[in-house]
């Protein structure tokens, strides 16, 4: 009988753990594609139906990390990324990645980032205008009749 209680109890487990695995899964996915959205542990809880502390403690054992750092990083990865791509201001871009606050967004960017988001656009800029002008240079070395373009 102890030996039947006992694999009851492990089964049980083994179900808990792969249910949470699975909703830490959907929650991380949810964080990955709504990161402009109130993330908030409150809101989290209404949608995935689990309280706060769950969602924070199951996040950290499976995950390995704080949720709210999780969220952070993602939007401040999608933040580069615009950046990359855009001249939009830096204000537009906070509330684009989910900041309701533009301090916050400037304070969170230069923790991941080690520059604000201004310097960060700057250095990329110059590196692209380094490139640019060592192409030149190369197309002009080999020859070719448009290295101006």
């Amino acid at each position: 009988f102890a030996l039947l209680m006992f694999m009851g109890i492990l089964l049980f487990l083994l179900i808990r753990d792969e249910n949470n695995l699975k909703a830490m899964n959907e929650l991380k996915h949810y964080i990955d594609t709504h990161y402009q959205e109130d993330l908030s542990l409150s809101n989290l809880s209404k949608i995935f139906y689990l309280q706060p502390g769950t969602i924070s403690k199951n996040f950290r054992q499976i995950w390995g990390k704080n949720i709210n750092r999780y969220i952070n990083s993602v939007r401040i990865t999608n933040a580069v990324h615009i950046l990359d791509k855009s001249d939009i201001s830096i204000t537009e871009l906070a509330e684009m990645v989910g900041y309701e606050n533009v301090n916050t967004f400037l304070r969170q960017f230069k923790e991941k980032m080690d520059v604000s988001p201004l310097q960060y656009r700057k250095r990329r800029q110059q590196a692209m205008e380094r490139m640019h002008t060592r192409e030149m240079f190369s197309r002009k070395e080999r020859g070719e009749e448009n290295w101006k373009i």
